[in-house]
């Protein structure tokens, strides 16, 4: 089984390491009155075959943390051959997403058809302490294999969302895939650090040096645009300039770091670009919150745009392609939710406004 190294300190493995395809025919215990399978026992049999695949990346003792809502696309039949193919998806530091392909055959007509697909996370768990301990990275090789990876990492910051919406937490070591996106790090060990960028030719470390001092000094302003934006009132659009505010600190840091690790200094037009921020975070406070939020819009659809060209530009190593997509997702998340707020705050205007006319 070949190992890759993928510029960090841990292992790396493909997806092909562990793939693992399996079959079985549907007997009539397996299914309903209707003839067609129990979609129990259809679970049952793509959690193993998705444990398999989980155990073979691990190199060792997994448990299943979730199962994804399975829906069938058609039913299976009594008599079927139904073949499973599963393969790891994502991995984070202790835990995987699986994904598991469904298909049923009718032996006799000799068709295939996808029943179904299902996601699953899983834990790695040392077999001494049973406590959960790291896996290797996951290094997508095909173009298959990058959009499989970039689809499941969509997934994962959807999970990460919903657990904190529903206020779940639990301790950094014992979360499954979907909470474990890296956004934050309190603390950066020395182990952590990646020297990256050896193998670039010059005209490559330009590009690098150029991009990321762009968007650090992109964060930079928008991070100050937020910090003077925040008010005293506990109001929701404070609470959200808050959350932005700390979320774009985490992108900030994410361009420092590799600034460093690629052995580049920070843009000194960076003052420049924060004496900007403090100029639109002042002037749109004081006009107040409808233009605040409409700076929001506008400046985080301007870093969408620099991300989307500059992931192109380029010739970014697969960890910096990841942390640039999800940075990308996140400025995406600000549109969303400053549009959200501004149709609120027009919505309420035009109430009051019908509500003043009615009243007279």
């Amino acid at each position: 089984m070949a190992e890759f190294s993928d510029n960090t300190n841990r292992p790396s493995k493909t997806p092909a390491d562990s793939r693992v395809q399996t079959r079985f025919l549907l007997m009539p215990n397996q299914a309903n009155p209707f003839g067609t399978a129990f979609g129990g026992a259809v679970a049952a049999e793509i959690d193993m075959a998705a444990s398999m695949a989980a155990q073979r990346h691990a190199g060792g003792p997994v448990v299943t943390a979730a199962m994804d809502t399975i829906q069938f696309e058609r039913p299976i039949q009594i008599g079927d051959q139904v073949m499973l193919d599963a393969v790891v998806s994502y991995a984070g530091r202790t835990s995987m997403e699986v994904a598991v392909e469904v298909y049923c055959e009718n032996p006799q007509q000799g068709r295939r058809a996808l029943a179904t697909t299902a996601y699953l996370t899983f834990v790695a768990v040392d077999p001494q302490t049973g406590k959960p301990r790291p896996v290797p990275a996951l290094v997508p090789q095909t173009p298959e294999e990058r959009k499989r990876y970039d689809e499941a990492f969509v997934r994962v910051q959807a999970r990460q969302h919903l657990r904190r919406s529903q206020g779940e937490s639990r301790p950094a070591d014992e979360r499954s895939a979907g909470a474990e996106v890296e956004v934050l790090r309190p603390l950066l060990w020395r182990q952590d650090v990646v020297f990256r960028g050896e193998q670039l030719s010059p005209e490559g470390r330009k590009k690098i040096a150029r991009a990321l001092r762009t968007l650090h000094s992109l964060e930079l302003m928008a991070t100050t645009i937020y910090r003077l934006q925040i008010g005293s009132e506990p109001t929701e659009l404070n609470r959200e300039l808050i959350a932005a505010m700390c979320n774009e600190l985490t992108h900030l840091q994410d361009f420092q770091t590799q600034l460093y690790e690629y052995g580049f200094r920070p843009s000194p037009l960076r003052l420049f670009w924060q004496g900007v921020g403090v100029v639109f975070g002042l002037g749109s406070r004081w006009a107040g919150a409808r233009w605040i939020l409409k700076t929001g819009i506008w400046v985080e659809s301007k870093a969408v745009e620099h991300y989307s060209r500059l992931l192109e530009a380029a010739p970014w190593e697969e960890a910096s392609r990841r942390m640039l997509r999800k940075n990308q997702e996140d400025e995406q998340g600000h549109i969303r939710t400053w549009q959200r707020l501004l149709k609120e705050m027009e919505t309420q205007k035009k109430s009051r406004r019908k509500d003043d006319s009615d009243g007279s």
